[in-house]
């Protein structure tokens, strides 16, 4: 069984990028186990303006939503199957919190997420923040920003990452390179330039769908399906970047008595177990768009409520020192 610091379940957006910043201790050995295939070589993901044609496709989990008995049914919410997860997929938005925003968060308690603190982080991401490029601007949301700016006088604004606004109208920045219209997603900016990290170990098209635990909260390794065997962290180490829906499945799959107590910070148990949802994660499999039954990856029908949010450690571990 192969042994590595860190096991990271998950090589999406966040799991990309706290990937590479543990691998650049070149003492530190990490395993990034990802669904999907990778992105290298593949232009209909790397080309940001072929977004539109991964929705519902091989690389997309395609969730629908439960139908609603007045409306807002069978809405597409787009989960990608790549490495890189949605930032290999969606339109690279990047769109950095107002101050007031930060201090709210502060204010309610998030010791260290004031405006002042946070501020640096955003200009040390590796990602490339660009404001959309002229050859790329649409014609429709040109007349718009026009209109808004001409007829009601909304201030325009060209690049809205560049410094705090009140109101305005203008085309946002993307996480891109406009030369050729290549997408600087997570796995681009964080893990292309280091594949050749000997310490980096990514296994593509696997699945981590059980934890074992050698004391409460303790995880040490992971099943791996696909490659059919186990791999162990000897720091008794793993990170989740799995978003909402995988991490607390996996939670589901992890025998009851290896899981972490219930916090003394927050008062919340740290994965919420659902009864029903346990059964269903363990024996449904996928359908694919047309209703045939594929295989090639589980899904979950019903959320499993949870306490856990990554977002913090992304923005964090993004950020270089």
């Amino acid at each position: 069984m192969p042994v590595y610091d860190y096991v990271v379940v998950g090589g999406g957006t966040a799991g990309s990028v706290i990937a590479s910043r543990l691998t650049e201790d070149p003492s530190v050995r990490v395993a990034v186990i990802e669904g999907g295939p990778s992105d290298i070589d593949r232009p209909e993901v790397l080309t940001l303006r072929r977004w539109m044609g991964l929705l519902g496709g091989e690389l997309d989990y395609d969730y629908p939503t439960t139908e609603q008995p007045r409306g807002n049914s069978h809405i597409r919410h787009s989960r990608a199957r790549v490495l890189g997860g949605c930032s290999s997929h969606n339109t690279l938005i990047a769109f950095q919190p107002l101050p007031s925003d930060w201090d709210e968060w502060a204010t309610a308690g998030a010791e260290g997420w004031d405006a002042a603190s946070m501020a640096p982080y955003f200009h040390k991401l590796r990602n490339n923040i660009v404001p959309v490029d002229e050859k790329d601007r649409n014609a429709i949301a040109r007349d718009f920003v026009d209109a808004a700016q001409g007829a009601i006088g909304v201030p325009r604004v060209e690049g809205f990452n560049k410094e705090p606004f009140h109101e305005g109208v203008g085309f946002f920045d993307l996480a891109y390179h406009p030369e050729d219209n290549k997408r600087s997603s997570a796995s681009v900016a964080y893990l292309h330039p280091f594949l050749d990290r000997p310490n980096l170990h990514i296994m593509l098209e696997s699945w981590a769908y059980r934890l074992e635990f050698d004391g409460p909260g303790r995880p040490v390794s992971a099943s791996v399906r696909r490659t059919a065997r186990r791999c162990s962290s000897r720091r008794a180490a793993k990170c989740w970047c799995a978003r909402a829906r995988w991490t607390p499945r996996g939670c589901c799959c992890t025998p009851a008595s290896a899981r972490r107590p219930t916090s003394k910070r927050s008062g919340y148990p740290s994965c919420t177990i659902c009864p029903a949802s346990a059964r269903t994660c363990s024996t449904t499999r996928s359908r694919s768009s047309s209703g045939r039954r594929t295989g090639r990856y589980p899904r979950t029908r019903r959320w499993t409520p949870t306490r856990v949010c990554s977002y913090g450690v992304t923005r964090r571990a993004a950020a270089r020192t």
